[in-house]
């Protein structure tokens, strides 16, 4: 899905041809794709349908719906290998069908209903955005420091099958109580959702500031935040990825602390803040 997104929106401000029949070294006529046709094929490999297939009443991005629209009529759900390894004489009737995917997708993409749906779809993670940053704003303003932490906590592959919404919730809550009582240190506040997904299952992401007090200590709390989660309150099904541990991979966690009235402060937060309430 989030891969889909940026290739769709570069499809919709090209015009050209992305697909093409050519020789391969053996004379055999085979599908040959620009960087960008490469990009719309790795799409084809999340398995759309199943998405929309296992969450029947979800609403879901209109550039996800377009592209899944335009794939199906086009038949090119047979996915990325097959097209990449077709050969011979059905290569032109191939390459028509995918090039004219695209133009389809072109035409969604830049229609005036689709831009309609696409602003009612992101009003409501707007002003969730917009909620959090004020949240996350009285924090910086009543604390001289904040220590924050991003984590991210699911369940192993081998537990998912019989887990429901009641028991995510439960164990969401008594994470959350354990947090407040301080076992881990001094917490100010916090951003959570919780999502289901068809490769990672139920899992949630965590936007957690503690005293600015805790500072030099994120990576040991958010590790030990994760086991707890993974081997108590889950009673050992759970499994969960540090993100502290990975400071270079996110600009928030480049420095986990921020001083009061820290002018970099807001700025930082608000992509990884962006993530939580979307």
């Amino acid at each position: 899905m989030y891969r889909l997104k940026p290739v769709l929106e570069t499809i919709m401000k090209t015009d050209h041809d992305l697909f093409i029949g050519e020789p391969d070294h053996n004379g055999n006529l085979r599908v040959k794709a620009s960087r960008l046709g490469k990009r719309f094929l790795s799409c084809l490999r999340g398995e759309i349908q199943d998405i929309f297939d296992q969450f029947p009443n979800s609403r879901f991005n209109p550039y996800f719906e377009a592209f899944l629209t335009c794939v199906n009529r086009s038949e090119l759900m047979l996915g990325e290998f097959h097209i990449t390894n077709a050969r011979g004489e059905h290569v032109p009737y191939l390459v028509g069908r995918l090039n004219r995917c695209v133009e389809d997708i072109r035409q969604i993409t830049r229609s005036f209903d689709f831009r309609r749906r696409l602003r009612d779809y992101r009003r409501p993670v707007q002003k969730n955005y917009d909620s959090l940053m004020r949240y996350i704003g009285g924090l910086f303003a009543n604390h001289s420091r904040l220590m924050i932490i991003r984590l991210d906590l699911a369940y192993k592959e081998k537990h998912r099958r019989g887990l429901t919404p009641e028991i995510v919730i439960q164990h969401r809550q008594a994470l959350l109580n354990e947090l407040n009582a301080g076992r881990f240190g001094l917490m100010h506040g916090y951003a959570s959702k919780l999502e289901m997904g068809r490769r990672k299952g139920y899992h949630n992401h965590w936007l957690l500031f503690f005293d600015g007090d805790l500072q030099h200590r994120d990576t040991y709390i958010a590790m030990q935040i994760g086991k707890f989660w993974d081997d108590v309150v889950t009673g050992g099904a759970g499994s969960h990825h540090n993100c502290n541990a990975r400071k270079d991979q996110y600009e928030t966690m480049n420095r986990p602390w921020f001083p009061r009235h820290s002018p970099s402060s807001g700025n930082s937060v608000s992509h990884t803040l962006l993530e939580t309430a979307a």
